[in-house]
Parts: structure tokens; C-alpha cells; sequence
């Protein structure tokens, strides 16, 4: 990992493909997963490698750095091909809760607006949210909501940076799904489908300036 305007580079070692990155509270660590299954962790300023920790058997997809409530280093969410989506102490890199699906894990994302929550995209087609706090630690939790519509693999996730229940999903199936996942709603929980893709869905993000625009990308050279 390099940084064309400080020069900072961040080596994981020439055995390590990068899948995933994120930055941490304040912008003062970085975050990556790698095919090997291990969670770095590097300062910003010095690029100096403050963890390096086996948490995933086979190759990590994504990791997603929490805040929490502001103190402390918070959480790391990762998702990996062992299918398990992991928990993880960002301090201390020890691994808090391993929840397990049926297939692998390729997308996790936090709920910006619930403390806790954590939502999984799984080679199974379906979408999962899990409130961590609703199960002691240690103890895996059981799924909060489940958003089953896609007929292949879930790739990414994004929540809505204004709606706190509106979630997107981009999958192998070629479209966007838009979900209301507010646990307490008892209505169709797929609000749209959008087709137009022409191959894999890879990337999703909201205008955060103009929040009913959504782009996304895919295998198809589109936008």
C-alpha cells in the first residue's frame, strides 16, 4: 500500500495479495485483509505496521473498520472464503465473535446509525444483518433480518448515508437490489430491483451530497 502524497508505504509481504482496506477512527490507521487470510493493521503517519493477525483460514475479501462509540481503536468486520464473517478487536487484533454462514462471506458492512449491527453479503444469494449485542459475548448471533430476491452471489453492500433502514446490494445476478431492513417492518422488504448490468455487480456507492443517486459498477466496463 503506497500514498502518492506522503510517500508512506505499507508492505504486507510478497506472499500477500490485498483484497480489502479501510481506514480506521480519525484516519490515523489503515486496515487490510489479505488471500491468505490475515488482518494488517498500519500506522498513517509513519507507515508502520502495528498488527499483523491469522484471522480467516483461506483467503479475506473485505474488512470494514467501526468506531464504535468513539473510544478506543472499535471493531473490524471481515468476511472471508472459510464462511465466516469475524469480529475483531482492532486493538488487539483478538478475534470476538466468528459467525458462521453456509457459504462465504465476500461483503460486511456496519449500520451507521445502529450501534452493533453489521450486515453480511454471502455466495448464497442472501443478505444478512446480525445485532451483535443481542447475543453475549463469544456467542454467535443469530441473524437479525434475512433479504433473500438475488439469484447469485451478494458482492457488496452500502447503506443509505440519510436512511438509517435503506440498504443496497450489488450481486453476481447482474442487479441492485434496495432493501428496507428495519426489523420491526412487516411489508416487502425488497423496495426495487434494478436491472441494466450486463455482468457481475462489483461496486455500489451513495452520493453522499445527493442521496437518491447510487452508482455502481460492474464486470460489464459499466458505471
Amino acid at each position: 500500500i503506497s500514498s502518492s502524497e506522503s510517500q508512506r508505504e505499507m508492505f504486507a509481504g510478497a506472499d500477500q495479495i490485498l483484497y480489502g482496506l479501510a481506514f480506521g477512527p480519525g484516519a490515523t490507521r489503515i486496515c487490510a485483509v489479505s488471500g491468505q487470510g490475515v488482518l494488517f493493521i498500519w500506522r498513517t503517519d509513519t507507515g508502520a505496521q502495528v498488527l499483523r493477525q491469522q484471522v480467516h483460514s483461506s483467503q479475506c475479501y473485505r474488512c470494514e473498520w467501526n468506531a464504535g462509540d468513539g473510544d478506543g481503536e472499535g471493531e473490524i468486520a471481515t468476511g472471508g472464503a472459510d464462511s465466516a464473517a469475524c469480529i475483531v478487536d482492532a486493538a488487539t487484533g483478538n478475534v470476538l465473535r466468528r459467525i458462521i454462514h453456509p457459504q462465504p462471506v465476500v461483503g460486511v458492512v456496519w449500520n451507521p446509525f445502529v450501534p452493533g449491527v453489521v450486515a453480511s453479503a454471502c455466495n448464497d444469494g442472501q443478505v444478512r444483518l446480525y445485532n451483535l449485542n443481542s447475543a453475549p459475548p463469544g456467542q454467535e448471533p443469530k441473524p437479525l433480518v434475512m433479504l433473500v430476491g438475488h439469484q447469485a452471489r451478494v458482492f457488496n453492500l452500502a447503506f443509505h448515508p440519510v436512511c438509517p433502514n435503506l440498504l443496497a446490494s450489488g450481486s453476481d445476478d447482474k442487479t441492485i437490489r434496495i432493501w428496507n431492513c428495519d426489523p420491526a417492518y412487516q411489508g416487502q422488504r425488497e423496495l426495487r430491483k434494478l436491472p441494466g448490468h450486463t455482468a457481475f455487480v462489483r461496486a455500489l456507492v451513495w452520493h453522499a451530497e445527493m442521496p437518491f443517486i447510487l452508482f455502481s459498477g460492474s464486470w460489464g466496463r459499466t458505471v
